[in-house]
C-alpha cells in the first residue's frame, strides 16, 4: 500500500472525511473543520513531496479534537495546536514508514527527508522513532 492509500484509508477508519481539490498551488493549501470531521486537501500543493505530512497534520487536527469556529489551516507556526497536530502527524507517517521499511534501514533523518518534515520537529521524530524501535 502506497502512503496515499495509506491516509485515505486511515482517514475513513476514523470517521474523517476527505474533500480532495485541485486548486492552483498557490491559492489555499489544507485545512481541516475538526467540528465536522472532515479535511480539505489541494492535491495540487507546489511542494508535493510534503503533501502526505499535510495531510496527515490536518487528520492530526481532527484527531485532536482542536476546537475552531473556523477552519484551521496547515502551517508551520509552533503554537500549541499546530505543534500538536505535527506531532500526531509523525506518528501517523512514522507507523507507516517504520512497518514498511526493513529495520536496519529505519533513519529519522530519511523519514524527515522522504516525507518533508519541518526542521523544528527534529526532536519530535527522533523521540517518537526511538520510542517505537
Amino acid at each position: 500500500m502506497n502512503i496515499m492509500d495509506y491516509l485515505f484509508n486511515y482517514a475513513y477508519d476514523h470517521k474523517i472525511s476527505i474533500i480532495s481539490t485541485y486548486l492552483l498551488p498557490e491559492e489555499e493549501n489544507c485545512s481541516s473543520y475538526p467540528s465536522k470531521n472532515m479535511i480539505i486537501i489541494n492535491m495540487n500543493l507546489k511542494n508535493k513531496k510534503q503533501l502526505p505530512f499535510q495531510i496527515a497534520h490536518e487528520i492530526g487536527h481532527v484527531l485532536n479534537n482542536h476546537d475552531s469556529m473556523a477552519p484551521l489551516y496547515f502551517t508551520n507556526s509552533k503554537n500549541k495546536i499546530e505543534f500538536d497536530a505535527n506531532k500526531t502527524a509523525i506518528q501517523i507517517l512514522a507507523d507507516f514508514y517504520i512497518a514498511n521499511s526493513e529495520e536496519e534501514y529505519i533513519n529519522p533523518e530519511q523519514f524527515m527527508d522522504t516525507f518533508d518534515v519541518l526542521p523544528h520537529l527534529h526532536d519530535e521524530v527522533y523521540k517518537y522513532m526511538n520510542n517505537k524501535l
